[in-house]
């Protein structure tokens, strides 16, 4: 058996000879720190009198250059590394090693990014220098640096898992960095789960840290708490995926511990919405009730993931049965237990919510409670079923699953729009209610206090539910029925 560290862990050490080995370690060492040491002299000897300035604004450029290091230039060669092995089926040779998928994935962190880490110590290295004689504080380099290093790492082990996944995993990280900083924060304020895991960012940034105008606090421990917690998931789901790529990387218990660790960041962030202010403009506390429903909603997602693997376990199983398997193992989870577990703990986020009491609104109310509760069950059936439909008839789960929360979830909201700009046919519109037809408009309507029509949303989602159960049901008997 591989050990995770050092050159034993046979895949860490086939990727870092890939790289160049040790010569180019060096070399590539070497002329970084003759380029990056000479500019920091060169500017330093063309204005004597102004060395603190000059050496305090060196400081922020490392700073800049270590975040580079870390978050682009090491995510970039583990994706290449992983999607290589995988595009030339290096990675079934791997498999057939005495190796688990532990050591697989550390040997993925580690082996490709020798070069990075070590660039990354050599501007470390650069900066202890630079903070000390420019005016800034050794322990606010440390500590920012800590905190990126540990940001770092965790994007690093999502950034396997993705690539093990798919091949734009460079790209979706990329991605959601471009989502938070959208609209001056905008976007990212309404997912306080997803702004409180930037823990580089957090608290003045930084930035801020090393000039002075912020510090290392306590929300920048929770941050990294929850990073790591999430990390954690992401590392077994990308082990579990390297031994065996018949099997969604998130099983039903790892997929619910998935959504648990959203719920908890959602409701840390939610109750930390005034430290969250990662860009000047972001509103705090006002877009609490917002931030609730754009939370649960990112929930029911989430939860997609265990109920996919608990629908794909049971057709299986199912499958097995049906040609009298001899080793066939105890029923799985049923999927519908995955939607009553992940309902019950979305809805933990309204009810921590009014104990944290963070919003001048008396949430969460009987109202928003029932409509949560319903949403998030309805909304996981209807998911329940059609993957039920898509596995049976091979078609791709994810991109049909999103067609269908784009049409169930954007259409009716959109239709309203559209039609109130006509200016026609406004008490049949105000009749039907076409927003509270989607899950988003249904749990909106449910924080207006002068909503009184609940019959017409409840109704189409209750309908769409029952119309999709009772198809998934008459195709499985027609198919039982079917002489093979």
């Amino acid at each position: 058996m591989g050990t995770l560290l050092g050159p034993d862990n046979a895949l860490a050490w086939s990727q870092f000879r890939l790289k160049g080995g040790p010569r180019n370690l060096l070399s590539v060492l070497a002329l970084y720190i003759a380029i990056i040491g000479g500019l920091i002299l060169i500017s330093t000897r063309m204005d004597p009198s102004s060395v603190p300035q000059i050496l305090a604004t060196w400081t922020m450029i490392l700073l800049g250059l270590q975040a580079g290091i870390l978050l682009l230039l090491a995510p970039s060669v583990i994706r290449n590394a992983v999607r290589k092995d995988i595009d030339t089926g290096m990675i079934e040779s791997h498999r057939l090693m005495p190796m688990t998928g532990v050591t697989a994935v550390v040997g993925y962190l580690t082996g490709p990014t020798v070069q990075a880490i070590s660039l990354s110590a050599a501007t470390f290295c650069l900066g202890l220098g630079t903070a000390a004689t420019g005016g800034y504080r050794i322990v606010d380099w440390v500590g920012v640096n800590l905190v990126l290093g540990l940001f770092a790492a965790c994007v690093w082990v999502v950034c396997v898992l993705l690539s093990v996944l798919g091949k734009n995993a460079f790209g979706v990280v990329i991605g959601v960095l471009f989502l938070v900083a959208t609209g001056g924060g905008a976007v990212a304020s309404l997912f306080p789960g997803v702004t409180i895991l930037a823990g580089p960012v957090l608290g003045g940034s930084i930035f801020g840290i090393v000039a002075g105008g912020a510090t290392v606090s306590g929300i920048h421990l929770i941050s990294l708490c929850l990073q790591l917690m999430i990390a954690g998931l992401c590392f077994l789901a990308a082990a579990r995926r390297y031994c065996r790529d018949d099997v969604p990387a998130f099983g039903r218990l790892l997929g619910m511990a998935l959504v648990l660790a959203w719920v908890l960041a959602s409701i840390c962030g939610m109750s930390s919405a005034s430290s969250l202010t990662i860009f000047p403009s972001m509103p705090t506390t006002e877009m609490t009730d917002y931030r609730l429903v754009a939370s649960i909603l990112a929930g029911i997602i989430v939860a997609f993931v265990p109920l996919a693997a608990a629908v794909l376990a049971e057709g299986r199983w199912r499958r097995r049965r049906t040609l009298n398997d001899p080793a066939l193992e105890p029923h799985p989870i049923a999927p519908v237990l995955i939607v009553l577990l992940a309902s019950a703990t979305l809805l933990l986020m309204p009810l921590a919510l009014a104990s944290f009491n963070t919003t001048q609104s008396p949430l969460p109310n009987a109202t928003l409670l029932t409509a949560a509760l319903f949403v998030t069950v309805t909304a996981l059936l209807q998911a329940r079923y059609l993957l039920g439909m898509l596995y049976r008839l091979g078609f791709a789960p994810t991109f049909c699953i999103a067609i269908w929360v784009v049409l169930t979830w954007g259409v009716p909201p959109l239709l309203d729009l559209m039609w109130t700009a006509t200016e026609r046919g406004s008490e049949a519109r105000d009749a039907l209610l076409l927003p509270t037809w989607s899950p988003a408009g249904l749990l909106l309507a449910s924080l207006d206090t002068n909503h009184t029509n609940w019959i017409s949303g409840p109704l189409v989602q209750t309908l769409t539910t029952a119309t999709l159960a009772a198809v998934y049901h008459v195709t499985n008997r027609s198919k039982a029925h079917t002489p093979s």
